[in-house]
């Protein structure tokens, strides 16, 4: 993981407010949940190994923040409530746009990343 500490969601590629077919990033149309914007820009993932991924636990644990798992002795497939909490705020279909962007950025802001929404 790098040690950059803040990222970019790009409002034109955000696919956001759907649970359906939510992906870090969707191989229909290129567009990226929150997430996989953190994965790209922090993780340092590349696009290949984002696509049609449904959350980041799919992906390997050594590229994932600690936070992102459960306070437990081991790393299992179990989230964390602040990654929960960010897959529910991304896709969720009620929120306005402000107020999933203020929740998505206080989740991350708990962590020291800063997000930015561009676009």
């Amino acid at each position: 993981m790098s040690k950059k500490k803040s990222f970019v969601i790009n409002r034109k590629k955000w696919y956001r407010g759907h649970e359906d077919e939510s992906r870090l990033l969707r191989p229909s149309d290129g567009k990226m949940c929150c997430l996989g914007f953190f994965e790209k820009a922090i993780c340092g993932l590349k696009i290949k190994d984002i696509l049609d991924i449904g959350d980041p636990l799919e992906l390997e644990s050594e590229s994932q923040p600690e936070w992102f798992f459960r306070n437990t002795k081991y790393k299992t497939e179990t989230f964390s409530l602040d990654l929960y909490t960010l897959i529910q705020v991304n896709d969720n279909e009620n929120l306005t746009e402000s107020v999933r962007e203020e929740l998505i950025k206080n989740i991350f802001k708990k962590h020291n990343i800063k997000v930015k929404f561009v676009g």
